[in-house]
């Protein structure tokens, strides 16, 4: 684990209030459908404890059909629809699900996702039907993130002709790759409708401070015994399985409110290793084409 000062260095740099803000945004989601297929639209959004339909507040619009004049002028004013069956004629767009085919219903999700980027955190945190969808990307925005800055980190020493056009590697790569750990943590909190609040992530977020010094540790030793780009690519690959599995053992702890056991953290790391190094892979063949001279024109 590293010292207190060094952990207060990292936290002190964490902004929550954009996060707060962007799971904040106002919108309005509408349900369509007769009374059976509402309760099952309620099931598959996750809503159907009156509770949760309380927790997603206005977010959450109910239309029965037939549509009445209060929907007519309710609906223009939500983001979208969902609904079981066709809304001919109907004031917004809508998206007829079909949770009985599930890979259609998994393209559904994601689409709906890349339409409305926007509500990234917002419209997962008020209808927990796109929580695992969007949860992902997070892990995977920022493991990406980190690939990154652990692959530029190593190039000074392996193409020293662009070291001065990396400044990320004026500082430490692990603070760097820390704290964005600690961000995706808040953002994977504000996703399932937990405290965006740095108190009250501590429990989650302290592990991942002692557990980036470990694999940046070894991260650093690979680099020093495998020569030119291979150790670039290892370390990048390091730094995307340690992220996801970060990712994901903080969204096991926000799904189920259990710690996920050592086993399940190895787990997480080797499945995601080779795939780190692919795009590690890439991110250095990226930064070597820029490095290379570029031919004298004709």
């Amino acid at each position: 684990m590293p010292n207190p000062l060094q952990f207060w260095k990292i936290v002190k740099e964490i902004n929550p209030a954009t996060i707060r803000e962007e799971s904040e945004l106002p919108f309005r989601v509408a349900a369509i459908g007769t009374g059976e297929q509402m309760e099952l639209l309620r099931r598959l959004a996750g809503l159907e404890p009156l509770l949760e339909r309380q927790k997603a507040g206005q977010a959450w619009y109910e239309a029965g059909l037939p549509l009445t004049d209060t929907a007519w002028t309710w609906l223009p004013r939500c983001r979208f629809a969902l609904s079981l069956s066709d809304i001919p004629d109907a004031p917004v767009s809508v998206w007829r699900l079909e949770p009985q085919n599930p890979e259609v219903y998994t393209l559904q999700i994601r689409s709906i996702l890349n339409r409305h980027k926007d509500l990234a955190l917002a419209l997962p945190r008020a209808v927990p039907m796109f929580r695992r969808e969007a949860s992902e990307r997070v892990i995977q925005a920022t493991a990406v993130t980190n690939t990154k800055i652990a692959v530029a980190s190593a190039l000074p020493g392996v193409l020293p002709a662009i070291a001065f056009l990396l400044p990320v590697t004026s500082v430490p790569d692990m603070a760097l790759l820390t704290k964005n750990q600690m961000m995706m943590c808040l953002r994977l909190a504000a996703v399932y409708g937990l405290d965006i609040d740095l108190t009250a992530r501590m429990r989650e977020l302290g592990p991942v401070v002692g557990a980036a010094f470990g694999w940046r540790a070894l991260a650093r030793e690979i680099v020093g015994v495998v020569p030119g780009g291979f150790g670039a690519v290892a370390k990048g690959g390091i730094a995307y399985a340690a992220t996801v599995a970060t990712g994901r053992a903080a969204r096991a702890l926000f799904e189920t409110g259990q710690r996920p056991t050592d086993a399940q953290r190895r787990a997480w790391y080797h499945e995601a290793l080779e795939k780190g190094r692919v795009v590690a892979t890439d991110a250095f063949r990226r930064a070597r084409n820029r490095d290379e001279p570029k031919p004298a024109p004709a």
